[in-house]
């Protein structure tokens, strides 16, 4: 995967279609990482961006880029805007009307054209209110 692939795969993960975007770009067998979770499986990080993201819309943007071999890393700043209620949301309840501004840095594991896994890591303090 090269930098440019990248650049794609965040254009159309903006778009909102988490199973048609991780079907392309990701491995079936991927692992996805953050602090908060662990998902295995291609099948179960499309479940989980299509249910955590349900009344939200993220936008992901590039701040900063490395590629060496099999690895990305990524710092990204991104923005959720809440267009409903969620206060099951996994990080902090969520209420209608909110824009959330997040800065992330995730390192990216490839396997030829497709990422294989995921770690994510967020340096944004997120309120409890």
């Amino acid at each position: 995967m090269t930098k440019q692939d990248m650049f794609k795969y965040f254009e159309e993960y903006n778009t909102g279609d988490y199973e048609k975007t991780m079907k392309k770009y990701y491995t079936p067998d991927a692992v996805f990482e953050s602090p908060d979770y662990k998902l295995e499986g291609r099948d179960a990080i499309i479940q989980f961006m299509i249910e955590s993201h349900k009344g939200t819309k993220e936008i992901m943007k590039i701040k900063n880029m490395l590629a060496d071999g099999g690895l990305i890393a990524v710092e990204i700043e991104a923005v959720i805007q809440v267009s409903e209620d969620r206060p099951d949301f996994h990080i902090r309840p969520l209420k209608k009307g909110d824009s959330i501004p997040l800065q992330m840095v995730a390192i990216y594991g490839t396997r030829g054209d497709r990422i294989s896994s995921v770690k994510l890591y967020r340096y944004t303090k997120w309120s409890s209110v």
